[in-house]
This record gives C-alpha cells, sequence and structure tokens, in this order.
C-alpha cells in the first residue's frame, strides 16, 4: 500500500490481475476451505447454537475466565491472579487463547493497561518513521494485536524473535535507523 502511491498504474493492474483469479478460483476455494471453518460461527448468528460456541468455542471460554477473574479479591483483579496463591497455569498460560486475557490475568488491569500503553507507543513511534520502515512497523504491530485476539503470540518465542527485533528498531534513534 505504501509503494503504491507511486506506483497507482501498478496497484490497477494487480488489484486487475487479483480479482480477475479470485473470480475464476475463488469460488471453489470458499467452499471447499473456508465455508467449512466458519459453519460454528454461521450456526451461532443464526440462532442454532449459544453464543458460547463462537469461535470455536473461544468465546465461552473466554466468558467463563472474565466472570472468574471479576469473581476475585480487588488486589488479585489489579495486580494478576498469581497474587490470589491459586492455581493459576491454566489462565496465564495458552489456555486463554487470547493473549488480552492471559495478560490481564497475568498482570491484572494494571498489567493490561501498561502493555496496551507499549502497543500505543510503538504504533506512535511507527508514526514518525519513513514509509517503508512504517510498512515494517504497522504490519508487525498488527499482525501482534489481530493475534492476540484468537491465540497467545507473545507466548510463542520464534514469533517473537521478529516482533522484538522491529520493536527494537523502531527504538533506535532516528540517525541509527536505515
Amino acid at each position: 500500500m505504501f509503494n503504491f502511491k507511486a506506483n497507482k498504474g501498478g496497484a490497477i493492474v494487480l488489484g486487475l490481475l487479483l480479482f480477475l483469479i479470485f473470480s475464476i478460483f475463488g469460488q471453489s476455494l470458499l467452499e471447499e476451505k473456508i465455508t467449512p471453518l466458519l459453519e460454528t460461527d454461521i450456526s451461532v448468528y443464526e440462532g442454532d447454537v449459544g453464543s458460547d460456541k463462537l469461535m470455536h468455542g473461544r468465546v465461552g471460554r473466554w466468558t467463563e475466565m472474565f466472570d472468574m477473574f471479576t469473581n476475585e479479591n480487588i488486589f488479585s483483579q489489579f495486580f494478576g491472579y498469581p497474587t490470589s496463591m491459586k492455581y493459576a497455569f491454566h489462565v496465564v498460560g495458552v489456555g486463554s487463547h487470547n493473549d488480552y486475557i492471559r495478560i490481564l490475568f497475568l498482570g491484572g488491569y494494571f498489567g493490561l493497561f501498561y502493555y496496551l500503553v507499549l502497543l500505543i507507543s510503538f504504533f506512535n513511534r511507527a508514526n514518525k518513521l519513513v514509509n517503508s520502515s512504517k510498512y515494517l512497523a504497522y504490519g508487525t504491530l498488527g499482525i501482534l494485536m489481530l493475534f492476540s485476539v484468537s491465540i497467545v503470540p507473545t507466548y510463542y518465542p520464534p514469533f517473537m524473535y521478529i516482533v522484538m527485533s522491529v520493536f527494537a528498531f523502531v527504538a533506535l534513534p532516528k540517525q541509527h535507523q536505515i
């Protein structure tokens, strides 16, 4: 998108080419690969299945976990579920399938607040980059934020090696960035 600002003709040709390919192969791809993945979500929207089955059952899990979190004492809510001294691995590990909920359990409201502040400050710092670096920073931030909804990317080292490298690049003083 950043590169197509300078080459609008290339963007139009690529867009038409992608539209043509999708119109030829798209219907079979949707029916064979995508539709089976969305069947439970469609059933929820149609009212055939309860909303706890949304996103392959993740929404039901999140609701139960959030109820468990809000029923804990206020100290544990602000500073993290492990301060309750109860078994916490299932909520601070990969069991939540949501990084925001995992961080909420691990660090409480303060931990989630500071994590979001970190992401916002990264975004603000990325705004000051040149376009090619801005593309890298926005893409990395977008991937991290979207993956965080249904998996726990901050729990997986190979993914975080790339994310932290980009974060470190954005944190460099402007004269040291390429």
